[in-house]
């Protein structure tokens, strides 16, 4: 397995930075993970590299690069999760959506995909990844305890390809 960070131009002007984790054999599939509230830290490159470790082509995408590019926010700091929650109050859902779009186009034409790719997100990420499946034509999605997805129930009918929902039993902050 290997990793880097790679840029993705973004559908409406600019650039932004990604976290790829390719695996050491031919992917299966690739999967577009989306970062908590958190950016992209520590547990987020750990969770693409063991999925990349499955065999699978990851790439997390800096959805917050618009407001401070890299975050990378320790879930362990108090103070960073308030962080995470005034970026996530100021992050605008529908770029971050289009950047999304950017990013499952950008890991079906890398080089060694097979052009079949998802997306898995968590929490902010879950709430993405249901809007993957709603308003794109990635092949899978699953949701980790996405937020707000209650409120966003009549985009539901445009889901085509498969979508997997999973809520949180305890979360603790």
């Amino acid at each position: 397995m290997t990793t880097q960070n790679v840029t993705i131009p973004a559908l409406s002007g600019g650039s932004f930075s990604a976290y790829l984790a390719t695996p050491s054999t031919q992917p299966d599939a690739g999967i577009v993970l989306i970062q908590e509230i958190l950016g992209i830290n520590t547990n987020m490159r750990q969770i693409a590299d063991d999925y990349a470790k499955s065999g699978y082509l990851v790439l997390v995408p800096d959805l917050y690069w618009r407001l401070e590019p890299s975050v990378q926010l320790d879930a362990d700091d108090k103070d960073q999760w308030t962080k995470g929650f005034e970026l996530l109050q100021a992050f605008d859902v529908n770029s971050g959506v289009e950047d999304l779009k950017a990013s499952l186009s950008f890991l079906r034409q890398y080089p060694s995909s097979t052009g079949k790719v998802g997306s898995v997100g968590f929490c902010l990420g879950g709430k993405l990844a249901y809007f993957m499946a709603t308003r794109t034509d990635s092949d899978a999605n699953v949701s980790y305890y996405g937020v707000d997805i209650d409120k966003n129930l009549a985009e539901a009918t445009k889901i085509q390809k498969r979508m997997a929902l999973r809520k949180a039993e305890t979360l603790v902050y």
